[in-house]
């Protein structure tokens, strides 16, 4: 998907303006969870997301959707990664 479609399902689905974020190659963190959803395009490089169904890897130009309250961790590989977020209240 590119960053115009993304922001126009984002504005449609009623999420908040996109934020361009970058994350430090290698990063990680524990578990845990948001109360928001949050939906995410991959701009550049790749980004996992592990729930208690699993590791998903999203490259550029996937779109990975966390809803509220769901346990999640994320990863970002050796070349760190660069994606657009919006959120929306639970």
């Amino acid at each position: 998907m590119h960053a115009d479609e993304f922001k126009k399902m984002a504005a449609d689905e009623g999420f908040d303006a996109p934020i361009a974020k970058t994350f430090e190659k290698n990063m990680s963190n524990e578990m845990h969870a948001h109360d928001f959803t949050a939906t995410i395009l991959i701009t550049a490089g790749e980004f996992t997301v592990t729930t208690e169904d699993g590791a998903v890897v999203h490259k550029a130009g996937d779109v990975c959707t966390v809803s509220a309250g769901t346990l999640h961790c994320e990863a970002v590989g050796d070349e760190g990664a660069a994606a657009l977020v919006c959120k929306k209240s639970a």
